[in-house]
């Protein structure tokens, strides 16, 4: 079914063994044509194969296309994020997350900082819900995780970490644990 092939894909995509990721995603993308998960899985996919050494124009571009489909797709179905399952703010999380990384990349700092805000705005909704939705641990474990650890060994960026919500690096390593244990 949808979960398996989309667990493989992620298998594949994480031992950079692109082309049966490829394989796997073009095949969820036709038979689950308005599942926004498949794009994100195309997000993820062209983005380890532009961090990779993959960095060209066309991964770029594509990149970009799995963006704006995800976004389309789960805009329509949210109502641009009014009605949201659990499993809807796990994706705006993903969707996000991936925008500030390319920014990130392409040095546009503002707007790398504008998807990290909206990012953010998911985590919040997500945060105590991690034991209703088990892959909040995985997104909560790792903002709290990282969120504790950049405070500590990034000061200079506290003037903007200041507005962030709290971190807590043991709390993290439990959601991450928790996480790594599930199916």
């Amino acid at each position: 079914g949808f979960m398996q092939k989309f667990y493989n894909a992620f298998h594949h995509i994480y031992n950079f063994e692109f082309r049966q990721a490829d394989s796997l995603i073009t095949e969820l993308k036709k038979e689950y044509p308005g599942e926004a998960r498949t794009f994100i899985l195309g997000i993820n996919y062209y983005w380890w194969k532009i961090r990779s050494g993959e960095d060209d124009a066309g991964s770029r571009k594509k990149f970009m296309q799995q963006i704006v489909l995800t976004k389309i797709l789960l805009d329509k179905k949210t109502g641009s994020g009014k009605n949201l399952t659990h499993q809807d703010v796990f994706d705006y999380i993903h969707l996000y997350s991936y925008c500030a990384r390319i920014e990130l990349l392409n040095n546009n700092y503002f707007k790398a900082f504008s998807y990290m805000d909206k990012c953010i705005d998911y985590l919040k909704i997500s945060f105590a819900h991690e034991d209703k939705y088990e892959p909040f641990n995985l997104t909560s474990g790792l903002y709290n995780f990282f969120i504790a650890e950049a405070r500590k060994k990034y000061s200079l960026l506290f003037p903007i970490m200041i507005f962030l919500p709290d971190a807590d690096k043991d709390k993290g390593m439990k959601r991450l644990a928790k996480c790594s244990q599930s199916q």
